[in-house]
């Protein structure tokens, strides 16, 4: 089954053409690798996928649907690029800002479960972070808060996982455990990975097959 197919896609903003006839799919259960030179279109790509752009040719699919009625948002995780920086200032502990990723099944105000503080245990413990629970994310690294914000995608046990280059600007150290967990989840969980990385020294062996996003537009098996 394809989880993510991109037909004939093209997309521009007001200077020209970014991306030109992007045709490709991505299975269930593959660990997917996007390369490509800064400002090829990478990033816009994920943006598609997701829905947060709209291609102006083609059609994208997830799990078989249009993103802009796709609903059932469970089954998918993306974390943007350098997210962590966005959240390294919230007043919370890690438990704390992991178990927001459940608010959309218990609703913003609604008191968490014991089954829900035994999930989010159950994601920092598969990133590497459970010991770090009760720590501020103000106390955290830059490759601690990524892991973080892993664990709280993980949350809603999605079918599909996405991340804009989620080893940059962090350590050597977390660039492997990363890279190790996102192999765990693949091949153990069969969760689908889609990872846009820059850093092909470290992560080169993990995705099963890697696309290359060229600098003409255009996106091939690499």
């Amino acid at each position: 089954m394809n989880v993510v197919e991109a037909k004939n896609v093209s997309f521009s903003y007001n200077d020209g053409f970014i991306l030109k006839n992007i045709n490709l799919e991505v299975k269930s259960g593959d660990f997917a690798g996007i390369i490509g030179a800064n400002g090829a279109g990478k990033s816009t790509f994920l943006k598609l996928l997701v829905g947060v752009l709209t291609p102006n040719e083609g059609e994208i699919r997830l799990f078989g649907e249009k993103p802009e009625r796709f609903r059932d948002f469970k089954r998918l995780a993306y974390v943007p690029q350098k997210s962590w920086s966005y959240f390294t200032g919230f007043p919370v502990n890690v438990k704390e800002f992991v178990l927001t990723g459940m608010c959309g099944k218990a609703g913003l105000f609604h008191p968490y479960t014991k089954r829900d503080k035994k999930r989010a245990d159950d994601c920092l413990d598969e990133v590497g972070m459970l010991p770090y629970q009760w720590l501020k994310l103000t106390e955290l690294s830059g490759g601690q808060m990524q892991r973080v914000l892993m664990a709280k995608a993980l949350t809603t046990n999605p079918e599909l996982l996405i991340l804009d280059e989620p080893t940059a600007g962090i350590d050597a150290d977390s660039t492997n455990h990363i890279g190790d967990t996102l192999a765990n989840l693949n091949k153990k969980d069969h969760v689908t990975v889609i990872i846009v990385t820059h850093d092909l020294l470290s992560m080169k062996n993990y995705p099963d097959y890697l696309f290359e996003v060229s600098t003409d537009g255009t996106i091939k098996l690499a």
